[in-house]
């Protein structure tokens, strides 16, 4: 939260990443979200939009990422990723392991 409150941006995000990973839990991932759009890095963050729909995210934030990746994907292009069950799929910063990676 230092680094955020800074507006350091890109290491808050790197940070709240970093505990999600540790730690997963969808508030983790919804602020880095949230520092990676102020940082700039709109397909990460929209990435992380999406992915923190599938966790158990308060309604009021997952509302709010829903709206978000809503505005962020006006500006961005798609890419849809299906894989055998098992599968790993990598796009930096994220690993997804699922059969299914929008």
């Amino acid at each position: 939260m230092a680094a955020y409150r800074r507006g350091e941006f890109g290491e808050a995000a790197e940070k709240f990443y970093k505990a999600y990973k540790l730690l997963p839990h969808a508030d983790s991932l919804y602020n880095a979200a949230l520092a990676w759009e102020l940082a700039g890095e709109k397909a990460t963050a929209a990435t992380a939009y999406e992915m923190v729909q599938d966790d158990e995210l308060h309604t009021e934030a997952l509302a709010d990422a829903r709206s978000k990746l809503e505005k962020l994907s006006k500006e961005l292009g798609r890419v849809e990723v299906e894989a055998p069950e098992g599968a790993t799929i990598r796009v930096a910063p994220f690993v997804i392991e699922k059969s299914k990676a929008v």
